[in-house]
């Protein structure tokens, strides 16, 4: 049997439930509307009791003459009257000359019902003494302690005097078969667009196993080349104990260099995990860049003066620059700036960071006057592990993943960020925060 696809699962769904709906619907109006029937004959019936009542009350004796001619003169045919006396003896009835014989009415349905509640009925019973059936309706009068019961035959006519209403009926049909037009094209294009959002995913899904594979391998490859390193200094001490010590202690040196890079290394793969992974975790705030940039200037400052470096923050004469974020965000993508510049813009240069207030957001430019990147590296820059010059990204201690945790943040903030060559030379970036 073939599977249905998801647009007809759901559109035979919402048929399923319409069609309950409207069942329930057309099971509870019919009650209601036999229900309304039955009430509006009862009300009919006694009010012809108490018409009855009022034409012979106080007539003494002459009960049978006054009913037999109010009855032959009354609109209502095919009526049966029965006067019940309060102990339930039938004091007359118009079908039966023998009335009297007639068993005691205390224990029918409408009697005991009026006894208790001033009046009652009962629909469709047999009569024990006519063998017909009828529609009963009981009134108690107290003050003659009698009671007046009308009764009609339960024939055709009254059946459907008391069948419900059916154009509600057919408007319900009506509904479903006009649900099954509209629906259809709805549920047709539900199907071909989750078909479309579903090959999508498979896309998306297959995009990010392979980015994962590229990632598992790219950091197996990065941590292989610290770790080999160590290993390879401490064999080397291990297996030559007469070494001399100045070797030793730059064998040493060189392993204490490669752990601090290896330690970067999973410091900021860990830090990319936190970003990807938790991102509702991060409560964000109103923060100062310009009081963080501050901070990383006096930070990094031995490491400028080193390099021969000069680091300028230009800042338009504003006091603070805020944006919502955290400051571990904030700091995150101008200690990396700042660190990739110091490791590539090259000895003698300067860095500017200039703030200027745009339209609704703060633009930022991050940029120096070194070398630049060649224009075919530039779409990769932000990539995880890429290295332009790999030799030279791993003798400055990179971990190749400064710019990816700098894109990451920017976007986890909201904003926009690009790189492009500086005319004349050096390297700019170009941030965009919305308020």
């Amino acid at each position: 049997m073939k599977k249905l696809d998801v647009g007809h699962r759901l559109y035979l769904s919402v048929l399923l439930i319409f069609l309950v709906f409207a069942g329930l619907f057309i099971v509870f109006q019919q009650r209601r509307e036999k229900e309304y029937r039955v009430e509006q004959l009862n009300t009919r019936l006694q009010d012809y009791n108490v018409r009855l009542h009022e034409s012979w009350s106080g007539l003494g004796d002459s009960i049978e003459a006054s009913l037999s001619a109010y009855i032959s003169d009354h609109p209502l045919t095919n009526l049966r009257l029965t006067i019940v006396r309060s102990d339930g003896v039938v004091l007359f009835d118009n079908l039966r000359k023998d009335y009297n014989a007639l068993p005691n009415h205390l224990g029918r349905k409408e009697i005991d019902q009026a006894k208790r509640d001033g009046w009652g009925y009962d629909i469709n019973r047999l009569s024990s003494t006519m063998n017909v059936d009828y529609f009963y309706s009981a009134t108690w009068f107290p003050a003659d302690s009698v009671f007046v019961r009308s009764a009609l035959p339960y024939t055709s006519d009254l059946v459907e005097q008391l069948r419900a209403d059916q154009h509600y009926l057919w408007f319900a049909l009506g509904a479903v078969l006009l649900l099954l037009i509209v629906l259809y094209p709805f549920a047709r294009q539900l199907n071909i667009n989750f078909l479309q959002l579903h090959h999508t995913l498979e896309e998306t899904r297959g995009e990010q196993d392979k980015l994962k594979r590229e990632l598992t391998q790219n950091v197996a490859h990065e941590l292989k080349t610290p770790v080999a390193s160590i290993q390879g200094y401490l064999e080397t001490i291990i297996e030559n104990p007469n070494i001399d010590e100045p070797t030793r202690q730059q064998f040493l040196n060189r392993c204490y260099a490669q752990s601090r890079r290896l330690s970067a290394l999973l410091q900021d793969i860990q830090t990319l995990h936190r970003m990807d992974d938790a991102p509702q975790e991060q409560h964000l705030e109103d923060v100062d860049v310009l009081s963080v940039v501050r901070g990383i200037e006096k930070e990094t400052a031995l490491q400028f003066e080193k390099r021969e470096m000069t680091f300028l923050i230009d800042a338009n004469n504003e006091s603070s620059v805020v944006i919502r974020g955290t400051q571990m965000l904030v700091y995150g993508i101008f200690r990396n700036l700042v660190d990739n510049a110091l490791a590539y813009a090259g000895k003698g240069t300067t860095v500017n960071l200039t703030f200027r207030r745009g339209e609704n957001a703060w633009e930022i430019e991050f940029a120096d006057n070194g070398v630049g990147v060649p224009e075919e590296h530039l779409p990769r820059l932000f990539e995880r592990f890429y290295r332009v010059d790999k030799g030279r990204s791993r003798a400055n201690g990179g971990t190749g993943l400064g710019l990816a945790i700098v894109k990451n943040a920017v976007i986890k903030l909201g904003g926009t960020i690009s790189v492009a060559n500086k005319e004349g030379g050096g390297l700019k970036f170009l941030i965009r925060f919305e308020d």
